[in-house]
């Protein structure tokens, strides 16, 4: 018997999958890839963990829950679902279980029960990990009342509606930003505090040669070698040191890792075991510009913003710090321009190196790149606005993981009956909708 124990609250039961769900693998139709590829059409393709195509024509056309039988996420079930809902015409794989509750239950209460269920005591083992039916059939899962079976699961549809919202809105928060990126970086912000619009006000631009284009340009940028908004590049050592992180009051030194697409990575570093490796010069700094200069071929050059980071961190010697002159350039503006397209290809141009898994740029190469330039208080305009828009995408984030966590916690309590859904109620002010409209998303 698995390790789960269940204190089941009066009214509850316990039930298993046998006997709560019918069971339609006879139904499946396993097809070949290639087979598949000749048959593309309307229809989903199921296996495991998720659609995985399209076909020609349905074998199901119902509300259904697929549970991996094989290849799922049974290792990683806390994070990872195991199970999920399909619904209406559909095609399902041999790699998936197909279940439709029965009359005591509803397919959304047995969906919740086994979404994050630690099924690894039914798991028989060899070569792949699988879940056969007779194992799948002796899962147990608790029953309440029907009606308070659909209040849950209700609630927690509610959640996951929320959910869905709130990740398709931070990913067009995200797109929308590319596009504000190009607009801001190659036409600015005029004296309205709107991005120029070179047909509706053609007066504002002028036509010059840029890396052998001829490009529109606002009349007061320029074109510029980067080095022109430098006071200098600071590169630090790679001594031998062991490779785990510093702990708390030791000094580290940066891997190359730690300047990554998404921000710098404070604890992508190795701990400094001789004292006479420590260089406090070289230590990194709240607002540093940092630029990988050695790296594959699609992360070599790349820049972050150094936040809040903890101290005693060093630069190690394909870590740079590119020192902005304040007088003339914000450190954020140039960290926006150099990830421009424009831009990430002449470092690719110029980065060297026999191999795709490891390139470099030198200093010279990076000082000699060429970017478009405003004035210091237009880019001040431009990083506002910019940062407006990342506080309205950190915002929604930060609700995302709250939403997450309600649900995590939602789940453990109403699942279990820990918390019966009539005390929930009373209490009902706390799970009010927030609904979002990706439509109505906009941005100025």
């Amino acid at each position: 018997m698995p390790t789960n124990s269940y204190n089941l609250p009066n009214g509850w039961s316990l039930t298993t999958i046998g006997t709560s769900c019918d069971i339609l693998d006879n139904l499946r139709r396993p097809i070949s890839e290639e087979k598949r590829q000749n048959r593309q059409g309307h229809v989903p393709y199921y296996g495991a963990n998720g659609q995985q195509g399209w076909i020609d024509s349905p074998i199901f056309n119902e509300d259904l829950i697929l549970l991996a039988e094989d290849g799922g996420n049974f290792d990683n079930y806390a994070n990872q679902p195991i199970a999920y809902m399909i619904h209406g015409e559909a095609w399902v794989n041999n790699h998936a279980h197909v279940l439709r509750a029965k009359y005591l239950t509803t397919n959304l209460w047995v969906f919740y029960n086994l979404v994050h269920k630690d099924i690894r005591f039914y798991i028989r083992g060899g070569t792949r990990a699988k879940l056969n039916r007779g194992e799948l059939q002796t899962i147990e899962i608790p029953l309440p009342p029907l009606f308070e079976q659909k209040i849950i699961a209700n609630i927690l549809d509610t959640l996951d509606t929320q959910i869905q919202q709130t990740e398709q809105l931070i990913a067009k928060l995200k797109q929308m930003k590319i596009g504000l990126l190009h607009d801001l970086l190659t036409k600015g912000i005029d004296g309205h505090g709107d991005v120029r619009d070179p047909v509706a006000h053609p007066e504002e631009f002028k036509e010059e040669s840029f890396l052998q284009k001829r490009i529109k340009l606002p009349k007061k940028w320029e074109i510029q070698l980067l080095k022109s908004f430098l006071v200098g590049i600071d590169a630090g050592k790679s001594p031998d040191c062991p490779d785990q992180p510093a702990g708390a009051g030791d000094w580290g030194i940066l891997k190359v890792s730690a300047i990554h697409p998404t921000g710098f990575r404070a604890e992508e570093n190795k701990v400094i075991t001789n004292p006479a490796y420590i260089k406090p010069a070289y230590e990194v700094h709240d607002g540093d510009l940092l630029m990988s200069r050695a790296n594959t071929s699609e992360l070599v050059g790349i820049v972050c913003l150094v936040s809040k980071p903890r101290p005693q961190l060093l630069l190690c010697d394909k870590t740079l710090r590119l020192q902005v002159n304040p007088k003339n350039a914000l450190s954020e503006f140039i960290f926006y321009m150099l990830q421009m397209p424009f831009v990430r290809t002449q470092i690719e141009m110029h980065a060297t190196g026999s191999s795709a898994s490891m390139k470099n740029i030198s200093q010279s190469s990076i000082k000699n790149l060429v970017i478009l330039a405003p004035s210091r208080e237009e880019q001040k305009e431009i990083i506002a606005i910019l940062n407006a828009h990342d506080a309205r995408i950190t915002a929604e984030e930060n609700e995302l993981a709250k939403l997450k966590q309600l649900k995590k916690g939602l789940m453990h309590d109403l699942l279990t009956g820990h918390v019966r859904v009539t005390q929930l109620m009373a209490e009902s002010g706390q799970l009010a909708v927030r609904s979002k409209s990706v439509s109505d998303c906009n941005c100025k």
